[in-house]
């Protein structure tokens, strides 16, 4: 999906119930940097597809999954919300 800009690009993305994974791609590290801090997402990929490392913890928020701590060590994390940011650069 193209967006005109960073904020509407934010907008659509937080305004679905669901926040497993999102991706951006941009050549602009400081909006990747905005929109990695500010999704609501349990999952960010910066210029990235949205595959995940079988290391790290994998859930999302809102009605996506049961949260990160559903698989890995972060289980431990259960009243956490935590944000995995996957970056190329």
């Amino acid at each position: 999906m193209s967006v005109e800009s960073e904020q509407q690009a934010l907008e659509i993305a937080n305004s679905v119930e669901y926040g497993l994974a999102a991706a951006i791609f941009t050549e602009n590290l400081s909006s990747a940097y905005r929109f990695a801090d500010q999704v609501e997402s349990g999952m960010v990929h910066i210029n990235h597809g949205t595959a995940s490392a079988a290391h790290m913890p994998f859930g999302g928020v809102k009605q996506s999954g049961f949260g990160a701590y559903s698989i890995g060590s972060s289980n431990k994390e259960f009243y956490t919300e935590m944000k995995v940011v996957y970056f190329q650069y």
